[in-house]
């Protein structure tokens, strides 16, 4: 049974990046369906529905990964790097959904994602080494950022 400090510790851990995705989400999401309706799709692309479930799940999971992280006997300094390049990559993807909904950059767009990939990676390996459970929970958030890359380089050449 976790005690007080540690339910609240796990509540923080998922409840912030749920919350990011979820207001990332409602204030885009006028021109997220406004892009949906202008762009070309590239082949193999999800149901819009698909991926707001999966990217919940995937939230969920960097949460999970983070408090095992900082539940973990590791040195400060290991911690601390991991979960700087986890909050890194919260942002970019959040700095990426405004990018590419907002304006017509694909290109640019798609760089950012590329950024954003190399650092879900780096990210994936920094917790995997602290706690390889941590590494393991983001590894579906490595292969939707990969198919999400996918995407995003199909989509500067079909529009």
């Amino acid at each position: 049974m976790l005690r007080s400090e540690q339910r609240f510790r796990l509540m923080l851990c998922v409840g912030a990046p749920v919350l990011l995705g979820i207001l990332t989400g409602i204030f885009n999401l006028t021109d997220i369906i406004r892009v949906c309706k202008k762009i070309h799709r590239p082949p193999l692309t999800a149901p819009a529905l698909l991926m707001v479930l999966i990217w919940l799940a995937i939230y969920i999971a960097i949460g999970l990964a983070t408090y095992v992280v900082l539940d973990s006997r590791v040195y400060k300094e290991e911690k601390l790097l991991a979960l700087g390049s986890c909050a890194g990559q919260l942002l970019l993807h959040t700095f990426w959904i405004m990018l590419f909904f907002n304006t017509d950059i694909w290109l640019l767009s798609a760089f950012v994602h590329l950024l954003y990939l190399a650092l879900v990676l780096l990210n994936t390996l920094l917790y995997y080494k602290i706690d390889n459970r941590s590494g393991l929970l983001l590894a579906p958030c490595a292969l939707v950022s990969i198919y999400y890359t996918y995407l995003s380089l199909v989509i500067i050449f079909i529009n």
